[in-house]
């Protein structure tokens, strides 16, 4: 079923902003949950589990610090597919749950954490 959500008009956006302003879907993320009731009003960023484990560790360590909820696609399926249908390896996911951004490199993954808690150098 596709969201009769309108897509949201220009403004803040990060990374690859082609999907930025659309509604991400609730996948299930293990276990029945779907991602509210794992994220509640945090943002989420959604990505592919290998790509994050590549991601280097100051990456990682920002993305605690900014209090992301962190969403891989470990074996869940619909978290997998709901990643295909953007086209990217990452999608940063607002509290309100409409897309900010999306990543299909490395470089672009540390644009979008670092839209959550710019360091100083930055």
């Amino acid at each position: 079923m596709n969201s009769i959500s309108p897509r949201l008009g220009p403004g803040l956006s990060s990374g690859d902003a082609e999907h930025a302003g659309e509604l991400f879907p609730q996948p299930a993320i293990g276990g029945g949950e779907r991602l509210d009731d794992v994220a509640g009003y945090a943002p989420v960023l959604v990505v592919d589990s290998a790509f994050w484990r590549q991601a280097p560790a100051d990456i990682r360590k920002r993305a605690l610090a900014a209090e992301l909820c962190i969403a891989e696609t470990r074996g869940c399926a619909e978290v997998a597919d709901s990643l295909k249908a953007f086209g990217a390896k990452a999608v940063l996911v607002r509290p309100d749950r409409y897309v900010l951004g999306s990543a299909a490199d490395q470089e672009t993954l540390a644009g979008l954490v670092g839209t959550m808690l710019p360091t100083p150098l930055d």
